[in-house]
């Protein structure tokens, strides 16, 4: 659901926008290829496009080439020599909460708008623990902007009148319902933040244990 809206974005502003400049990123590079690619190449990207895919060079990263001269680089913060030496028009961090908030708004600098008039970034990820410092920018009123996304939003998963669709019922009753750990679950199946990182106890929350 969020990874695919956020990719679908890209891929409209790439296409409606001639020469604009787009970045894919992670916090790895090569975990990219085995997640995100994946959606985005089978999904996303359609043949009448005519986008393809360049694997890069000693000094560029890897990119996704529009016929209109739009391209969208693809990279991580592990190679940011590559992917920081040029300015975007828009960047898309995946898994986000894997970034530090120092990382975060150095690829802010990064925004130039070329083509776009309102350069952006955005990205996507999980509920994660609450000391994270995308809740405590958000509950600072800081620069960040949060939308929710639940499971109910997927039409993969669910139809209109919120009933689950098979596909739907196969990954959460089957796969995500079966999960034990109780952080792991209210983060995967309900969507609520976990407590603290590397708590000694899972079932730990806010909530719960701190009056």
């Amino acid at each position: 659901g969020k990874t695919r809206a956020c990719l679908e974005l890209g891929h409209l502003l790439s296409t409606q926008f001639p020469g604009c400049r787009g970045l894919i990123l992670r916090k790895v590079a090569k975990t990219l290829a085995s997640s995100t690619l994946q959606t985005f190449e089978r999904f996303v990207l359609r043949v009448e496009d005519g986008g393809k895919w360049y694997g890069g060079s000693q000094k560029d990263p890897p990119s996704y080439i529009y016929p209109n001269g739009s391209t969208i680089a693809v990279g991580g913060m592990d190679e940011a020599g590559k992917i920081l030496s040029t300015e975007y028009d828009w960047i898309y961090v995946n898994e986000c909460n894997q970034l530090l908030s120092k990382q975060w708004q150095t690829l802010i600098s990064r925004l130039r708008g070329m083509v776009l008039e309102h350069p952006r970034i955005f990205g996507d990820c999980n509920p994660t623990v609450s000391s994270n410092w995308l809740y405590k920018e958000r509950e600072a009123g800081g620069f960040l902007r949060v939308i929710h996304s639940y499971h109910k939003d997927n039409p993969a998963y669910f139809n209109e009148d919120g009933t689950p669709t098979p596909a739907g019922e196969a990954y959460i009753d089957q796969r995500l319902g079966r999960i034990s750990d109780p952080g792991l679950r209210a983060s995967l199946l309900l969507g609520e933040r976990q407590g603290v990182e590397n708590a000694l106890y899972g079932a730990y929350s806010d909530d719960s244990h701190i009056r």
